[in-house]
């Protein structure tokens, strides 16, 4: 997410005696939209992989003692938990990448000229 910086100088600010702060002046939209973007892609694997899971279980129970069908099922249970594994990591990692990016261009940087 690129970020445009602004010096902020306050009224009486004398460089040498007073700190220079530089903050977070705004954000890109498209940086915004594409991150809406994975988020809701992330949901929908998450969303679908949990449907898969639930199908793939009610096919395992009724598979009858059918080897061929309950083994099919059980590798569609692997699969959907595999999914849902990814979706939940994938998140988990998208919110703190978040989280450190917006801490480290958030905070403002003080220094004394």
């Amino acid at each position: 997410m690129s970020k445009l910086l602004a010096l902020k100088i306050g009224p009486g600010d004398i460089i040498g005696q007073a700190p220079v702060t530089i903050t977070n002046a705004g954000s890109s939209h498209v940086s915004s939209i594409m991150s809406q973007a994975f988020l809701i892609f992330t949901w929908v694997v998450g969303v679908v992989s949990i449907f898969s899971f639930l199908v793939a279980g009610f096919h395992y129970i009724t598979a009858g003692g059918d080897t061929e069908k309950a083994a099919t099922a059980r590798r569609q249970i692997v699969y959907s938990v595999i999914g849902i594994l990814i979706a939940s990591s994938t998140f988990l990692i998208y919110n703190a990448a978040r989280t450190l990016a917006e801490s480290a261009t958030s905070s403002s940087i003080e220094t004394n000229l």
